[in-house]
């Protein structure tokens, strides 16, 4: 009885197609209407749903009802386990040196299998950090470096330019 009043609302339609962006809401509703409400001409009231139908009022994607999800191999755990302490014990290595090192260890795998585990396990190598450039009495700087406190510097020069923009030379 709710759902017969709910549907008969034109606002509530229209924003509800809308939304799921189907062309012809008054086809929709019928459909709707005729599916979920229980009918005489119908066998206990149930209403039988093409998948098309049911991925869009669910709003799935119909390629998902296609294939069943893998089953993962027997071996998946212990491949897992053991990339994880790989990552651990080498974390400056990446999954190409872990698949060498499980095939070493005497795993049957291969390189995109490794590398399946290694991002669903969400391991990665850390980015280098760039080194800071030391600055400060005792450090070397360029072709300079501080010899001793308070030791007198020369440098040589061809031309020089003033803040008046003249140019002076020596």
């Amino acid at each position: 009885m709710v759902l017969r009043s709910i549907l008969n609302f034109g606002i509530i339609i229209s924003v509800f197609t809308q939304r799921l962006g189907i062309k012809h809401p008054v086809r929709f509703v019928r459909r709707i209407r005729n599916q979920l409400l229980p009918d005489t001409h119908r066998e206990n009231g149930s209403a039988l749903h093409s998948e098309r139908f049911a991925c869009r009022a669910v709003g799935q994607s119909r390629s998902t009802q296609r294939l069943a999800p893998p089953v993962p191999a027997e071996d998946d755990a212990e491949i897992r386990e053991a990339l994880r302490k790989f990552s651990t014990a080498r974390p400056r290595w990446g999954w190409r040196r872990a698949a060498t090192h499980l095939r070493n260890k005497g795993h049957q795998v291969n390189n995109k299998r490794v590398r399946r585990i290694w991002g669903e396990e969400g391991l990665r190598v850390p980015t280098r950090r760039k080194k800071k450039r030391l600055t400060g009495v005792g450090t070397h700087i360029g072709a300079m470096s501080l010899i001793r406190p308070n030791a007198l510097w020369a440098m040589d020069f061809q031309f020089d330019r003033m803040a008046t923009a003249n140019r002076s030379s020596c």
